[in-house]
């Protein structure tokens, strides 16, 4: 999960087509900068350690998706999807997503 404008974003491969062993990342000629993004701190374990610190990064509009439903990390283009939002269309059938193999 990530915060943006007070809103919680949870990070989605975008693996919509079976057998969902591709995720999808976004080019960075469809996204355009909006702002930073705030990792909160890994809070999975009861020793702290140098995951435990709020992480922040830019995140950019994606064509043709309004960032209240999701937003791209730059510079790499992962998705992240505002949570209780349903993965817009485009975003499984745009021609200019990159999919990619995942183990």
């Amino acid at each position: 999960m990530l915060e943006f404008h007070h809103q919680a974003y949870g990070g989605t491969s975008l693996g919509t087509h079976p057998p969902y062993n591709h995720y999808g990342v976004i080019p960075v000629a469809h996204l355009l900068r909006i702002g930073v993004a705030v990792l909160p701190p890994c809070i999975d374990t009861d020793q702290p350690g140098i995951d435990d610190a709020p992480a922040a990064f830019q995140v950019a509009r994606i064509d043709g998706v309004s960032p209240a439903i999701a937003i791209a990390a730059l510079p790499r283009g992962d998705v992240y999807l505002r949570a209780g939002a349903k993965i817009p269309g485009i975003l499984t059938t745009a021609p200019w997503i990159h999919w990619i193999f995942s183990d």
